[in-house]
């Protein structure tokens, strides 16, 4: 973070607030940052989760079969 602060140092208009502007640039790049995370923590989320298929019909038959022999 401190290092994009130093590369954009240039583009400090007022060298009196230089503390107010180093805030509001790490302000914005934590705000990016967790942006960036939200987005691959729920993709990843939902790679974790397992939906139930529904039984097709043929499967809800074979099964209807099978019971009945049995």
């Amino acid at each position: 973070m401190f290092v994009k602060a130093h590369l954009k140092l240039s583009s400090v208009k007022k060298p009196d607030k230089l503390g107010n502007w180093l805030f509001t640039v790490t302000t914005r790049e934590c705000i990016d940052w967790l942006r960036t995370k939200k987005n691959t923590e729920a993709y990843e989320r939902v790679d974790d989760v397992s939906i139930p298929m529904r039984e097709t019909t043929e499967e809800q038959w074979l099964r209807k079969e099978l019971c009945q022999e049995v």
